[in-house]
């Protein structure tokens, strides 16, 4: 059975370890530098901070993936808008409906904060592709350069 629950700062090592496997397995990895201390500090101040939260997923004890969000106010809009940071699941435990949960959990949560909208990050098309299928529509496009 698969619990989706908030983390705590129990849960860091996993999170970083997580934060780890993403950054060495998606496009990310060209352009974001995460190592693991700005990963563990990163994931410590989403935990400590009331306008973020990250959600794990659970199966059998083990964690399997995790969603992290925060809200802030959009500046055009004034609307608070809720956002995610990180989606990740292992490999191994894609294909249910796992994600699905943990994004609907963010999405809850965002809302219950007075959040308007929800934003989510593709990085690629196929990922894009899936947020559509999910009714988030596409509003602009990202692109990055190292400067160093």
């Amino acid at each position: 059975m698969t619990t989706i629950r908030a983390a705590t700062a129990a849960d860091v090592d996993v999170i970083v370890a997580m934060g780890l496997r993403f950054q060495a397995t998606t496009t990310y990895a060209a352009h974001l530098r995460a190592t693991e201390p700005t990963l563990r500090a990163l994931a410590l101040q989403l935990l400590a901070h009331e306008g973020s939260v990250i959600f794990l997923a659970e199966t059998d004890g083990q964690v399997v993936g995790m969603i992290a969000a925060s809200c802030y106010v959009q500046p055009m809009s004034g609307e608070l808008i809720g956002s995610e940071i990180c989606w990740w699941m292992d490999p191994a435990a894609r294909g249910g409906r796992t994600a699905l949960r943990l994004l609907r959990t963010a999405e809850q949560w965002a809302a219950d904060r007075g959040a308007a909208i929800f934003q989510m990050m593709a990085p690629t098309p196929e990922v894009g592709a899936l947020y559509e299928r999910l009714a988030y529509a596409p509003i602009e496009t990202h692109y990055m350069r190292r400067l160093t």
